[in-house]
């Protein structure tokens, strides 16, 4: 994909100051699909099958990374469940804001892979799982549908307020803040560097797609922005 790497650095902008959900999807809305593919104009439906528990313990070198705890340290196997460590709904929202001509079949898939792998996966406690969820979902709540950003909306100070104590007794709402970022970083570099499935895409296909997952992955950077979790440059 041409430019640089999505992961990297970028500029920094107040949450908000990007002229709404359809900056920078300027040109890609209006320009003429020459791949002839069909605009499918799809719904953020990107949960998929996940890999194994197994696998997911060994790509995290066996310890759940919220908690820091090694596998050994969780006896009760029934209680351990895969999550993704971006939630899926933050993941879908940011789908939902493209422009219909951009949510193509091709961009969807590819999405979908890259959020249902390894990169993006952690084995923690039913418990855990269901507390992380309380404070993304409540920044999606404030959201209007056609936004992927807050004004200010302080996923901290929201935790602080709901009186979370299974997030902060041990430390793992950093754990998990650090979590979100080092993934969001490896899933925009997947989206960048490409896969080798990308070979049998056809060429136009290929290059419009690529330029949609970069604002993609740019817009997710936003809105982890808007609600402190990447900090701003």
């Amino acid at each position: 994909m041409a430019g640089g790497p999505v992961g990297g650095a970028r500029r920094s902008e107040p949450a908000g100051s990007d002229g709404g959900a359809g900056a920078g999807w300027a040109g890609l809305d209006e320009a003429e699909d020459e791949s002839k593919e069909a605009a499918d104009g799809l719904e953020g439906n990107l949960r998929g099958t996940l890999p194994g528990a197994d696998a997911i313990w060994a790509f995290n070198d066996d310890v759940d990374k919220y908690t820091g705890k090694a596998r050994s340290a969780h006896t009760a196997r029934h209680q351990v469940e895969r999550d993704h460590v971006i939630e899926v709904q933050v993941l879908n929202r940011v789908f939902d804001t493209m422009p219909v001509t951009c949510r193509t079949r091709a961009v969807h898939d590819s999405v979908r892979a890259a959020i249902n792998d390894l990169p993006n996966l952690n084995n923690t406690t039913h418990v855990l799982n269901q507390k992380k969820k309380g404070p993304f979902m409540a920044a999606i709540n404030r959201m209007r549908h056609n936004e992927f950003t807050l004004a200010d909306f302080d996923v901290d100070a929201y935790v602080r307020e709901k009186h979370f104590d299974a997030l902060y007794s041990g430390g793992e709402w950093a754990n998990i803040k650090t979590q979100v970022v080092a993934r969001y970083q490896a899933i925009a570099a997947i989206m960048h560097d490409g896969t080798e499935a990308d070979a049998a895409i056809d060429g136009r296909v290929l290059a419009r797609r690529n330029q949609v997952l970069e604002l993609y992955t740019d817009h997710l950077h936003k809105m982890l922005q808007s609600i402190h979790v990447i900090p701003y440059a």
